[in-house]
């Protein structure tokens, strides 16, 4: 993975749309910055050595500039952190995590009564009291509500009978209590397949996975990639709560059950603020992308920027896919979501899967609101990437309609051909300039 990053930027350092302009980390004496290590996990009155939780351990890095690493089990993810002394909030994925910081230790919570515990030396805390005191509170998707169907107990299945047993097609997806279609979130859908041994896959949004599951009366349990999910199975459909704000309804068919809430009220959308919405995204797009601070991993690529273009194909109910590249190196293909919530007509965007830099992009890695972009008719991304190594650089991506100048945007910040090359051409069509220069496109929009 990291060969292939540093290869990405040797490229374009090569083709000459590469250029340094200084950068660097910060310091704090804030105490709560650095590197905690889980120690135990405490749940439901219970406390468990971490390595009997999460056998390959749990680490948070709270970083200076507000940015947040995790790891659990060897699950990576990013986000960023607020708060003061002694309370902390760590936004991962769209989910705020309350956290308490408690004599040595930080308290995580991870759900409603369960607790990571975590501190700088990765040993006990020692003085410290109960986590279950925290009162910081955690807001959880309710159950579906359905009825009385129980499955088949675990000791009954069988291929012939068991009706939990086979492919089940997503129809709906709750993110927050706002239920929608499956392909507004989606776009290539989800189906989960339960064998009878025990096995079970997923496919979502195209990205393969494959674990356990296991049923006792109703409740299912899932364990894939090493990461527990819960579930149900009542009336025919199945229910799979992803534990971070979204839940996702499949039936055998892939069609609503006849009188279900969720098939009421997926795919409805408000008509005309969303299509505001879907056109404003649409479209062809150049900007720049600028690495504004590394690890050590990463260290020659601090500084560095480079020009880059973007397509943008959308769908009318919300679902769409960017199309990354700069100086013929694809940079990669994520798909989002568009709604119209916001503070602006050109609504807000969550990412949701796909590709950046050859690593898999999770629901929520990005999330968009053009309104409160410094700048007017722009798409504004600072992020953290982090390789499967857990090295990471901190990115930025400005992105503005092919067709519009940049004249209010400081020249620090403008694309590195933006005077030489830009003005020139950019009166005529993205591609049909791009061929003429012969700079190659994303090959899915060749």
């Amino acid at each position: 993975m990291k060969k292939t990053i540093c290869t990405v930027l040797v490229l374009v350092l090569c083709v000459s749309v590469l250029a340094a302009c200084g950068g660097g980390g910060g310091s704090s004496d804030n105490p709560n910055v650095g590197t905690w290590t889980g120690v135990s996990v405490e749940a439901f009155g219970m406390e468990s050595d971490i390595k009997e939780v999460f056998s390959g351990g749990a680490t948070l890095e709270l970083r200076a500039n507000g940015n947040v690493n995790m790891s659990f089990d060897g699950d990576k993810a990013n986000g960023k952190w607020t708060g003061s002394a002694i309370r902390l909030t760590l936004t991962v994925g769209g989910v705020d995590y309350p956290c308490t910081i408690d004599g040595d230790a930080l308290v995580f919570e991870m759900m409603d009564d369960m607790f990571v515990i975590f501190t700088k030396d990765g040993r006990a805390p020692r003085n410290r009291a109960s986590a279950s005191s925290s009162e910081a509170p955690r807001t959880e998707t309710p159950a579906p509500t359905q009825s009385t169907t129980p499955a088949p107990p675990a000791a009954e299945r069988s291929s012939r009978n068991d009706p939990v047993l086979g492919i089940w097609t997503a129809y709906a997806v709750e993110v927050f209590d706002d239920l929608m279609d499956i392909i507004s979130f989606y776009a290539s859908g989800a189906t989960l397949d339960l064998e009878a041994n025990g096995n079970c896959a997923t496919i979502f949004n195209g990205n393969d996975a494959e674990g356990k599951w296991d049923i006792s009366g109703s409740e299912l349990s899932f364990n894939i990639g090493g990461v527990e999910y819960e579930g149900s199975y009542e009336d025919d459909v199945l229910m799979f709560d992803m534990m971070n704000g979204l839940v996702l309804y499949f039936t055998k068919d892939g069609n609503p059950p006849a009188g279900s809430s969720a098939g009421d009220n997926a795919g409805q959308s408000s008509g005309g603020a969303l299509a505001d919405a879907v056109a404003w995204w649409d479209g062809h797009w150049y900007g720049t992308f600028y690495v504004y601070d590394t690890n050590d991993a990463y260290s020659d690529s601090n500084g560095s920027f480079f020009d880059i273009y973007a397509v943008i194909e959308t769908a009318p109910d919300g679902p769409a896919t960017v199309y990354l590249w700069s100086a013929n190196v694809e940079m990669g293909t994520v798909f989002i979501t568009i709604s119209e919530e916001g503070r602006g007509a050109m609504g807000t965007v969550v990412a949701n899967g796909g590709l950046l830099f050859d690593e898999p992009v999770h629901y929520g890695d990005w999330n968009i609101d053009p309104s409160t972009c410094r700048y007017s008719d722009m798409i504004e991304i600072r992020e953290i990437f982090t390789d499967e190594d857990g090295d990471w650089f901190d990115y930025e991506f400005l992105l503005r309609p092919w067709g519009m100048d940049w004249e209010d945007v400081p020249y620090s910040e403008q694309p590195k051909w933006y005077d030489d090359w830009y003005l020139g051409v950019y009166k005529e069509p993205m591609l049909d300039v791009l061929r003429e220069y012969d700079e190659m496109a994303h090959s899915a929009i060749r």
